[in-house]
């Protein structure tokens, strides 16, 4: 099973590997080393990363996670008016759409934190799944703490095996389960 979380942000980046290189600048100081792969390449607006936090023996500490990334508005704007077809969230005119994917036994729920801070934190993200919608915000970290804290301890996890999955503080007493989850193709909410 797959989970995928994605971000509509306002970055001005010139492509997708210039959007992901920044990224990984933002993610490398707020935590442990990572594991990379970047496929490709794809077109400038495009770019691909397989992430996972690398542990002492230099091997993945858990499952990896794709991070996807779509650059220009004329690239997103298909997902931006799924997601908010009356732009109730404001998220009209963004230029970013960053997607990642979650997969296998063990998720890397700390590279989830790392990941979903320095979106916000470079591009004032506005997350979204296919599960909650734009309710899957609630369970981010308060954005002055993001703002003044790079090692801020936040996380969640999702719980349960039905469609309807239940956000829980990371450290709760729950399995790291992922819930049950359709996905339409790469970076389209439906």
């Amino acid at each position: 099973m797959a989970y995928q979380l994605t971000f509509f942000c306002r970055s001005d980046e010139e492509n997708g590997q210039a959007a992901i290189s920044r990224l990984l600048d933002e993610l490398l100081p707020a935590g442990d080393l990572l594991l990379t792969e970047r496929p490709g390449p794809f077109v400038d607006e495009v770019a691909v990363c397989s992430l996972a936090t690398r542990g002492p023996a230099g091997d993945p500490v858990a499952d990896r996670l794709t991070l996807e990334v779509h650059v220009g508005v004329a690239w997103v704007a298909e997902s931006v008016i799924a997601a908010s077809l009356g732009d109730e969230q404001g998220i009209w005119g963004c230029d970013l759409l960053a997607t990642f994917t979650l997969s296998g036994d063990a998720p890397d729920w700390s590279l989830v934190n790392r990941i979903w801070t320095a979106l916000v934190r470079l591009w004032s993200a506005t997350p979204w799944d296919e599960m909650s919608g734009f309710k899957v915000a609630k369970s981010m970290p308060q954005i002055e703490a993001v703002r003044t804290s790079p090692r801020i301890r936040w996380g969640w996890l999702l719980q349960g095996a039905s469609a309807e999955a239940q956000l829980i503080p990371a450290g709760a007493d729950a399995p790291g389960r992922l819930a049950g989850s359709s996905v339409g193709r790469a970076g389209a909410p439906r």
